[in-house]
Order: C-alpha cells, then sequence, then structure tokens
C-alpha cells in the first residue's frame, strides 16, 4: 500500500516525532512504500493568500503545492500525525489541508446542480488516520471537538469514508511507560495496515 506520512511537529525530540518515528518503522516492516511530509523539515509555508489576483478556484493550478498533491493522489492512505493545541491540529497542518484538498482535486460540483451543498468528494476509494496527542482527559478527548470539524466538514467532504482517529489522551500525566505501550500500540497498526 502506498501511505503518505503527513507529519506536524516543530520539537524533533517531542513525543510526537517518536509516534512518526515508530509509524514509519512500522509501515516498513509491513511492506509499504511510505513518503513523509514534515512541515518544519520542509519549511512548509500554511498562509493561504487569496485576493484579486489569486483566487481560491485558481488553487488547483498553484506552483507551490503541485508536489504536495501529487504526493497525496499516489498515495492509498493518509496519515496525520500532531499534537492537538488549542482543541485543533496546528495551525500548519490545517494550512495545508486548506492549500492542497483544493475544488477540482479533492472535491467537485461539477454534475451536481446549481443548489447542491454536497460536492462529488474525489478521495473514494483512500483511507485515512489522524493520530494524536492532547492533554485533555479522555472523556474530553473522545468528545473533540477539533476532531469532529475535521472527520465530517473536511475528509468527509472530500470522499474518505474510512477515517479513523488514535489518540493518547493526558499527555502531560502519561507515564513512560503508558508512552511507550502506546508506541508499541502505533507501530503494530503501521505494520498490520491493510
Amino acid at each position: 500500500m502506498k501511505v503518505l506520512l503527513i507529519y506536524a511537529h516543530p520539537n524533533e525530540e517531542s513525543f510526537t516525532h517518536a509516534v512518526m518515528e515508530r509509524l514509519q518503522a512500522g509501515l516498513i516492516l509491513g511492506e509499504h512504500e511510505v513518503q513523509t511530509i514534515d512541515f518544519y523539515k520542509e519549511e512548509f509555508d500554511p498562509v493561504l493568500v487569496v485576493n484579486t489576483s489569486r483566487r481560491r478556484r485558481d488553487l488547483l493550478q498553484d506552483p507551490y503545492t503541485e508536489r504536495y498533491r501529487n504526493r497525496i493522489a499516489a498515495a492509498d492512505h493518509l496519515i496525520f500525525v500532531y499534537p492537538v493545541w488549542w482543541h485543533s491540529m496546528p495551525a500548519m497542518m490545517r494550512g495545508f489541508i486548506e492549500k492542497t484538498f483544493v475544488s477540482g482535486f479533492a472535491y467537485s460540483f461539477r454534475g451536481k446542480s446549481a443548489q447542491s451543498v454536497l460536492p462529488n468528494g474525489l478521495f473514494r476509494g483512500k483511507t485515512v488516520w489522524c493520530i494524536y496527542t492532547l492533554d485533555a482527559l479522555k472523556f474530553v478527548a473522545w468528545l473533540d471537538p477539533g476532531w469532529l470539524s475535521i472527520k465530517y466538514p473536511i475528509f468527509w467532504y472530500c470522499g474518505f469514508r474510512k477515517v479513523r482517529r488514535f489518540y493518547l489522551p493526558r499527555m502531560k500525566h502519561t507515564s513512560l511507560d503508558e508512552r511507550i505501550q502506546w508506541l508499541d500500540q502505533m507501530y503494530r497498526k503501521a505494520v498490520n495496515l491493510r
């Protein structure tokens, strides 16, 4: 399976970075073809500029994001790895989605009536996982508004139907053993991805 790991954390010594590394190792052992986008290493510019000369409808032709769109198009499975800050993914990742999940690539209203509010999702057949850590209690994490704000209005809108999340709540209060167990769990999920 072709897998695209999409990673956002500025600190290479973070637990989130360790999660990303374990996922990479598990995917390789599982004989998946893996590519990784590391926003900070690549110095990705998340700022979306839209004005009279740069319109949203023209984002499909943006040469800056073309290489990212190509990598998404080639992937069967996307894995987003990030910490939750302020009940949401980091702005770097949100900017990536806003600049790459664009009309004509991720969704289209072609063939729909003028009254349609839901497009044709063009990522049908692709699957996605979101893997994240957060400091919230397990109950709050389960109700996470950040998750709900991406699962349906972004992923389902764009055609993904197999959308899963895995999260480690109470991050600040987890023991070393709990963190190691969670890393091992993510590693096994990556090895066994089908």
